[in-house]
C-alpha cells in the first residue's frame, strides 16, 4: 500500500498588496517585521516568483536582489519595524499576471505572496518628425 506524502510548504505565505509594473520598471519590496533579540545584521534576498507544477514559488533568477538589514537591540520584547529591498529588475518577466514575491532571510526562513504582481509590456514608440535632405 502506498501512503500519500504530506508536503510541508517551505515558504510561509503572508499578506501583501497587489501591484502592476512595466517590464522596464523595477520593483521595491517593503518588508515589515517583528523582531526580538540582540542587535544584529541579517542578509538575504527578494525575488519575483511564479507558480509551476514543481513549486508555488519558483524563482525568476534575473529579478533577485540581495539585501542586508540592521535589526535593533530588543532582547525582552517584540519590536516592529521595516526595511526596503529596492530595485528588483522586471525585464526578465513576461508580460502577464500572477507573479509572486518571496523574501529569504539567511539562517531564518522564507516568506512569500502569490498572485500579487502583474507585469505589463514596455511601450516602445518611435515617431519620425522630420527628414532633412542636403
Amino acid at each position: 500500500m502506498i501512503k500519500a506524502q504530506q508536503f510541508i510548504p517551505l515558504v510561509t505565505q503572508i499578506s501583501c498588496n497587489s501591484i502592476s509594473k512595466k517590464q522596464t520598471e523595477a520593483l521595491n519590496v517593503r518588508v515589515n517585521y517583528q523582531w526580538q533579540g540582540a542587535a544584529t545584521t541579517i542578509s538575504g534576498y527578494a525575488v519575483v516568483t511564479y507558480q509551476s507544477i514543481f513549486s508555488e514559488f519558483d524563482m525568476i533568477g534575473s529579478t533577485q536582489m540581495n539585501f542586508t538589514a540592521t535589526m535593533p537591540n530588543s532582547p525582552d520584547s517584540l519590536t516592529t519595524g521595516y526595511f526596503i529591498v529596492t530595485g528588483l529588475p522586471l525585464a526578465g518577466c513576461a508580460a502577464k499576471s500572477g507573479y509572486g514575491v518571496k523574501v529569504n532571510v539567511t539562517g531564518f526562513a522564507e516568506w512569500g505572496c502569490k498572485n500579487v504582481l502583474t507585469v505589463t509590456a514596455a511601450t516602445i514608440s518611435l515617431d519620425i518628425t522630420q527628414l532633412q535632405l542636403s
